[in-house]
């Protein structure tokens, strides 16, 4: 039945066209019949089969020859003539030596003109080309060879049409006699797995070999002269396994890659003799040998592919007509495999049902991707064949806004500055693949003779079901290029908490690299971005690196739901998923599709990723919580960076950054300068911003751009009073569970007749103020220098300066509040302010430029004056301000209304004094509050 359907199918084909075809049919279930047949049922003047090796090269020939199957099987009569064969031995230099001959068989070390000294096949010598086990032919020597063959005939058989690497194979499949159907037709039988459970520290092969003898021992395999296969990776190793089974009374030979022909002929001659009861094979018999008596295979080293298992354990499936059928068993012992055969050895695995299932899975799979892939072929000038895509996983993913209409096509000669040479759109307009050309010089030669040319795969996948576009580019701004020209220019990001929604959708494992983002405001004392590597990355995460950082970006290992490992990577701010595996445009889209499914998966997740302390970064969303203070990113601030502001230039380390709420879904932050608003911006759910009014110049090191583009690239820090942070697009969440503000930080003081009611106005009855005790209590600690800088963007309340012998200056910065009322207690408006002036203050830690700004307000006058003798300070300041300077900086928060003893009792105060006490650390200076 397989061969009649089998040449139907081929014949029918050849009649339409003359490309070729593929045949897949399970090992030795008629193969041979079948290209013996074709010939007769195709009119041809001269074949060529191509074989795999020499063995299945002879077998070939011998069919050919006497036509033994065909007529056994009643499909030819004995007064058929048999077909003149030429048996190719040697490399072929001269063609002509096939003139006289009907069937011509080799093998392709003999047959390609890869080989240097093998001569192209003249065109028009043949008019149909046979080719075992044509899965092979992505090789270069069996690729060679077919391309030689354009517009010939040809029939590619296999039992197995894909290949582990997923590299094409030409041609459609043209007729499948699936697994299943061979043994329900008795010509192949079930696999029985015999597994071998091996205690720990035990001999493995002595306990497989130990298995294999007993099998043999039972009267079904003894009856019919059952003989082992055994199989390994290695040529020492499977000479070393004779002398185990000999040790269990099993004598074996031995066939290698490396044996001459004659000498594998020997051994197996000894085997069908009986002289041996099995054969351990290193790199052969696996394709195209035949030996029914092989009813027991031994897997000392596995095959990790599913093809190469398929053409093994053919060898032991065979059915002899006429013949006992003992069963045929595969011995192996029972491990977690990870690759696509794992299904095969899990507990309980019935390999009669399964192995026909994943078998013809995969026949069916590789039918439709060639189908999709045939949808996809670009035009006829094209360079390349879309089965020789192999495009990385990855993404970035975007939603669809609604009332936006994509449309997957592409029509800009032109992307991210190279030519476009291809624009393929898939029939379902769900996938967009351009190909680019770009010139690339190098940088390092000032000569366009190295010049060259560099090709990059742009890809868009359209999930409509679930509003998703995933986009695979090579930079930013082809991103905006492909958006633009799809429709959805501003489709925004997937959300953040959909990257943690797909990470809780998977099994992980373990992580190999954590990305930590810092939660607080970038500090050139603390790293803004912290990196682990290990293979365990997540062991390696300090218990107190969960309130300071939140995920940047994860790489691991995950199980998925059929028991395989894979590794999976994120990175949340671009909110990217990649994976190192490659793969053709159908697996990539479907690809593309699982992730979109596990990123809208129902269900609540925590807020911190799998097997982590460390919190998971969230939308900015509404703005539940009032924002507190604002600060740049200190590569603004120490860089010399300014702003134009008309005819003005501004530092932006001279500016202070105020905010405040506007509603639930924005709020501002205002820049002054010496009390004056200089421009604001408005920060909106998605933290995206745009200026209030004119969006002023900013230069910087980096060139000029305007300051919401300057925003972007360098993203500013707000914290809230919730505890939670924001930079650029996502939210860091506060702690849930705040510890008390820690006791080496807080120290409550006797502040005698002070007027707790006045800061820096005269104090009631004569009582000195809040400001002046302040000054009174720096002064005991005998600095060199006390300034007061109570103005519009202070520095300090006060600020102290002292150096010890030739170390750092030691620099203090007081910040004082009034208390609302006469007695201390626990109000949060006492706090709340002077807690974040002290915050902001913190940013001038490690800068040399805060000595430059105390000179440049000291100058000035006004309010801000030297407590003491002026000149001698001035002169002390300018000293510092002239050079380098290291320094050791502390913030001090004085309020007098702030009793100490109960903080911790008080939610509001505690957490955020806890807060400011963290984030002015992480800026690099030391923090103390005084209260009552």
């Amino acid at each position: 039945m397989a061969q009649l359907g089998a040449l139907w199918a081929v014949a029918s084909r050849f009649t339409l066209g003359t490309g070729p075809v593929q045949v897949v049919l399970p090992t030795g279930s008629g193969k041979t019949a079948v290209m013996t047949a074709l010939p007769f049922a195709v009119p041809t003047t001269r074949v060529l089969v191509i074989a795999p090796s020499r063995l299945v090269r002879d077998q070939v020939v011998d069919e050919f020859r006497t036509l033994n199957v065909l007529r056994a099987s009643g499909s030819a009569t004995e007064d058929l003539p048999a077909p003149t064969v030429l048996r190719v031995d040697h490399r072929m230099t001269d063609w002509s030596v096939a003139d006289g001959s009907d069937v011509v068989v080799g093998t392709p070390s003999v047959l390609s003109s890869s080989y240097p000294d093998v001569a192209p096949v003249p065109d028009g010598l043949f008019d149909l080309v046979l080719i075992d086990e044509a899965h092979h032919v992505a090789a270069p020597t069996w690729e060679t060879l077919l391309l030689q063959f354009t517009g010939v005939r040809a029939a590619l058989f296999t039992a197995t049409p894909f290949r582990r690497d997923r590299r094409g194979l030409p041609g459609e499949i043209a007729y499948s006699y699936p697994l299943s159907a061979a043994i329900a037709d008795g010509i192949f039988q079930p696999i029985e797995f015999v597994p071998v459970d091996v205690e720990l520290l035990a001999d493995r092969d002595r306990a497989l070999a130990e298995r294999a003898a007993q099998r043999l021992l039972d009267p079904v395999h003894r009856a019919a002269g059952s003989a082992l296969i055994v199989r390994t990776d290695r040529i020492d190793e499977a000479e070393r396994l004779v002398g185990v089974y000999a040790e269990v009374g099993v004598p074996i030979g031995v066939v290698h890659s490396r044996m001459s022909l004659r000498s594998a002929r020997r051994v197996l001659r000894h085997l069908e003799e009986g002289d041996l009861r099995g054969i351990a094979s290193v790199g052969v018999l696996g394709e195209g040998f035949d030996l029914p008596r092989l009813k027991i295979a031994v897997y000392h080293q596995r095959h990790k592919s599913l093809p190469a298992t398929l053409q093994f354990v053919g060898r032991i499936a065979r059915v002899q007509p006429g013949v006992l059928r003992p069963p045929a068993e595969l011995i192996a012992v029972r491990e977690d495999v990870q690759d696509e055969t794992r299904q095969l050895y899990a507990d309980d695995a019935a390999w009669g049902e399964l192995l026909p299932a994943i078998s013809e899975a995969a026949v069916d799979r590789e039918r439709a991707r060639r189908e999709y892939l045939r949808e996809l072929q670009p035009s006829d000038e094209a360079e390349f064949s879309v089965y020789a895509l192999q495009p990385r996983f990855q993404a970035e993913v975007y939603t669809i806004p609604d009332g936006v209409e994509v449309r997957l096509d592409y029509t800009d000669p032109r992307l991210a500055g190279g030519v476009v040479l291809e624009a393929i759109v898939d029939d379902a307009a769900e996938l967009l693949a351009v190909v680019t050309r770009h010139l690339w010089s190098p940088e390092w030669l000032q000569s366009d003779v190295l010049d060259t040319y560099e090709h990059r795969l742009h890809l868009v996948v359209l999930d409509r079901e679930r509003s998703l576009l995933f986009v695979s580019t090579s930079s930013e701004a082809s991103v905006a290029s492909l958006l633009a020209e799809i429709g959805a220019k501003d489709a925004p990001k997937v959300e953040a908490m959909s990257m943690n929604r797909f990470l809780h959708g998977l099994d992980v494992l373990s992580y190999s690299s954590i990305g930590m983002r810092s939660a607080r405001a970038p500090s050139p004392h603390e790293a803004t971005y912290r990196m682990i590597a290990s293979s365990a990355a997540e062991r390696a995460v300090r218990q107190g690196e969960a309130r300071s950082y939140g995920v940047g970006h994860l790489i691991g290992r995950h199980r998925s739901d059929d028991g395989a490992i894979h590794a999976i990577g994120i990175s949340v701010a671009k909110r990217k998923v990649f994976a190192p595996e490659t793969g053709d445009l159908l697996g990539y889209k479907h690809w593309c599709r699982r992730v979109g499914a596990l990123m809208q998966a129902a269900g609540a997740v925590s807020g911190r990723a799998p097997l982590l302390d460390l919190q998971m970064p969230t939308d900015v969303g509404d703005f539940d919580s009032e924002p507190l203070v604002a600060l740049l990113d200190w590569q603004l601030t120490q860089g010399g960076t300014v702003m134009l502001i008309g005819a003005r230039v501004v530092d932006l380390a001279d500016t202070e950054l105020l905010v405040e709420p506007v509603d639930r879904s924005s709020y501002r932050v205002r820049f002054e300068v010496d009390g004056e608003v200089v421009c604001s911006i408005f920060v909106d759910a998605h933290g995206r911003t745009r200026a209030d009014g004119a969006d002023p110049a900013v230069v910087s090191p980096e060139g000029e751009m305007s300051l919401t583009e300057a925003l972007a690239e360098w993203p500013h820090c707000t914290y809230f009073a919730d505890g939670s942070s924001v930079y650029g697009s996502v939210r860091f969440p506060g702690q849930q569970e705040l510890q008390p503000v820690p006791p080496e930080v807080v120290r409550s003081l006797d502040w005698g007749d002070v007027d707790l009611r006045r800061e820096a106005k005269p104090g009631r009855d004569g009582r000195p103020n809040v400001q002046e005790w302040m000054v009174r209590w720096v002064a005991d600690q005998q600095p060199d220098v006390v300034i007061i800088d109570d103005s519009a963007n202070e520095l300090a309340d006060v600020v102290a300066l002292t150096r010890h012998g030739a170390g750092a200056v030691e620099v203090t910065l007081i910040h004082c509040k009034w208390s609302s009322k006469d007695a201390p207690g626990h109000r949060l408006d006492d706090v709340h302010d002077v807690t974040c002036q002290a915050v902001r203050s913190a940013r001038w830690s490690g800068s040399n430029r805060f000595f430059t700004r105390l000179l440049e307000r000291l100058q000035r006058g006004g309010q801000s004056h030297v407590v003491g003798d002026t000149e001698s300070g001035l002169v002390y300041v300018a000293a510092l301000a002239g050079r380098p300077t290291a320094t050791d900086f502390r913030v001090v928060i004085a309020q007098p209304g702030l009793r100490i003893d109960r903080i911790a009792q008080h939610e509001a105060i505690n957490s955020l004094l806890v807060n400011a006490t963290d984030w002015i650390r992480s800026q690099g200076a030391d923090v103390l509050v005084l209260g009552s």
